[in-house]
């Protein structure tokens, strides 16, 4: 063992004397300069155009900008560059001959140059890390705006710049076996270049995910892409290293730039387990891209058309509901795998997205009347409906006040207060507008002949909102004591959108739902994946768990018999996108045991 490492120490002092003052070295420099300052002229746009709540967003918009174009471009590039910069200090001056006849080990030469790359692409990462923490402090330092945008997540950005250089080992791997093999740079060049850019082409496929050029990228991509991505380019790296290191040292110095018989068998071999492996893991996928659909427009009431997708397929009908300021389209890639099953249809609900914008018409119930009208007019037999988020209102507006038009209801991460009520808990936002419309009620003017009732109605209400209050109160006081000085405000303003108004009626028309006599899957993020960008986020992971979302699963639960109730820890709002596979599991086991 002595032998060997003293080996490659003797190999690795010679290659950082070969790096001075080459172009390798300084490419170390340009390609993360050249990240930061394109990210830092998006986010500065966006700052000039007011775009968003900046203070809020400022670090996570930085830091996901600036690492989505490094894993995408800058990263495989500089693979490219220093690999074929490194091979070709040898090949330009022909000293293969003279290396090889050295009293070192071929192996040692091998790895030597490999780590010399490797620690290359290394430091680049760590240079783009440090600038994209940098480029934020100067982003703050000319925008007072971005002021309580608070200290920078500086071990989230590492870790995330790492996780990228990581998944990158199956480039690198490759890379440098092709520059060693073929003493022309342009060689080399080609490939990273081609990989790199059919790697644009190859995003929108499932199969992506195996793409070697897009493996950075995934590790930015949630926790599933992350860990497929480390395994195969760590592993895959790993392999394809040994493959190459064999190949050199089995090689003549005079030898062809082509592969023998059992290297060509051999990566011939792994080409068709890699594929069959992708084919199995995507199985389905492949022969469904995600899906066409088609657009077509329902008469609600008067003056009121909403868009309704159809994405096709066969089986039970399916109707999908997206959140509050989301359109169906949320939906396009999971109803492509659902279409295999069920005839998918999506509703994009009044105020939003195609359909009409009406002044009025937003309470929790007539939007459910919108659903009803939607299924009456497409004619379909009793529908499962699948909300997400708000939509959970919908759900529950239709199924306790028309249980025989649909089978069952599928709530994605929205079985909250506005979807079952617990009048145990109560809600501060529901209650709050309940309790104006009581009082609204009672004003002078409104030609009450007896108001007693009515003020009967307000004095029952105050003591269980004035629980409410001061909950909320108590929530706000803690999350201004876990605050670091710099966070922004509890309630930042937001900026005017397309929604809004709609948006805030919705919040306004929210009802108290507390029987649903159907069957009901409720499917919680819990506790909610909060961001590790967010400096409070075990603070609120906690606080989900014990004061949000973890009592309202168990309200659900306890309240409605016939719901079955999935946690997913750590899962996205937006389970369906960060946790796929568990949603269609849970959805399918659930739409088969509904009576026909």
């Amino acid at each position: 063992m002595t032998t060997v490492l003293t080996a490659v120490g003797r190999a690795l002092h010679g290659e950082a004397l070969k790096l001075k003052r080459t172009l390798a070295l300084r490419m170390v420099l340009v390609a993360p300069t050249l990240v930061a300052l394109l990210a830092l002229l998006i986010q500065s746009l966006a700052v000039v155009s007011g775009r968003g709540d900046l203070a809020a967003t400022m670090w996570q918009s930085l830091w996901r900008s600036a690492l989505t174009l490094w894993a995408v471009f800058l990263l495989p590039l500089l693979i490219t560059v220093e690999t074929a910069l490194l091979a070709g200090i040898e090949h330009e001056t022909q000293q293969w001959k003279h290396m090889f006849a050295l009293p070192i080990p071929r192996y040692a030469i091998y790895v030597a140059k490999l780590c010399v790359a490797q620690a290359l692409v290394l430091l680049s990462t760590l240079l783009v890390w440090l600038l994209i923490v940098l480029s934020g402090w100067l982003l703050m330092l000319g925008a007072p705006v971005l002021a309580a945008a608070g200290p920078a997540p500086v071990l989230l950005i590492g870790v995330r710049a790492i996780e990228c250089w990581l998944a990158a080992g199956l480039i690198m791997s490759s890379n440098f076996w092709i520059a060693l093999r073929w003493p022309s740079f342009t060689v080399p060049l080609g490939v990273g270049i081609a990989g790199t850019f059919f790697a644009l082409f190859a995003t929108s496929a499932e199969i992506s995910r195996y793409y070697p050029w897009l493996l950075p990228l995934d590790a930015l991509s949630g926790p599933d892409r992350l860990r497929a991505a480390l395994v195969l380019g760590i592993g895959g790296g790993l392999i394809v290293a040994t493959l190459g290191g064999v190949d050199f040292v089995r090689r003549e110095e005079s030898a062809p730039p082509r592969l023998g018989r059992p290297a060509a068998a051999v990566l011939a071999s792994l080409l068709v387990a890699f594929v069959a492996t992708a084919a199995y893991l995507d199985r389905g996928l492949l022969l469904h891209q995600p899906t066409p659909y088609s657009t077509r427009f329902v008469t609600v009431e008067r003056g009121v058309r909403l868009e309704v997708l159809d994405w096709g397929g066969t089986g039970r009908p399916i109707v999908l509901l997206a959140g509050l300021g989301d359109t169906p389209h949320v939906y396009d890639v999971f109803a492509s795998k659902l279409v295999e099953k069920y005839h998918v249809y999506g509703i994009t609900r009044r105020g939003f997205g195609a359909s009409s914008t009406p002044t009025s018409g937003y309470s929790a119930d007539r939007l459910g009347d919108d659903v009803v009208a939607v299924i009456d007019s497409l004619k379909l037999v009793r529908p499962v409906l699948v909300g997400h988020s708000i939509a959970g209102e919908e759900l529950s507006s239709v199924g306790s006040r028309y249980p025989e038009k649909v089978a069952g209801l599928v709530y994605l991460d929205a079985g909250y207060s506005y979807a079952y009520y617990d009048r145990t808990r109560g809600d501060f936002t529901i209650d709050l507008f309940d309790l104006a419309r009581k009082l609204d009620q009672v004003k002078p003017g409104r030609g009450l002949r007896d108001p007693r009732p009515a003020l009967r109605d307000v004095v029952a209400s105050l003591p269980g909102f004035e629980k409410v209050l001061r909950e909320h109160l108590a929530d706000l006081d803690a999350r201004s004591a876990a605050s670091s000085p710099g966070s922004p405000p509890v309630d930042s303003t937001l900026q005017t959108r397309p929604g809004l108004a709609a948006a805030s009626a919705i919040v306004a028309g929210e009802e108290k739902y507390t029987a649903i006599p159907l069957p009901v899957l409720a499917i919680y993020a819990l506790p909610h994946d909060m961001g590790a960008s967010n400096p409070l986020a075990a603070w609120e992971e906690a606080r989900d768990s014990a004061r949000i979302t973890g009592p309202q699963a168990r309200a659900f639960e306890l309240g409605l018999p016939s719901a079955r109730v999935v946690r997913l820890p750590h899962a996205d709002h937006y389970v369906f996108q960060s946790n796929e596979s568990d949603v269609l599991r849970e959805m399918n086991a659930f739409i088969d045991g509904l009576p026909r």
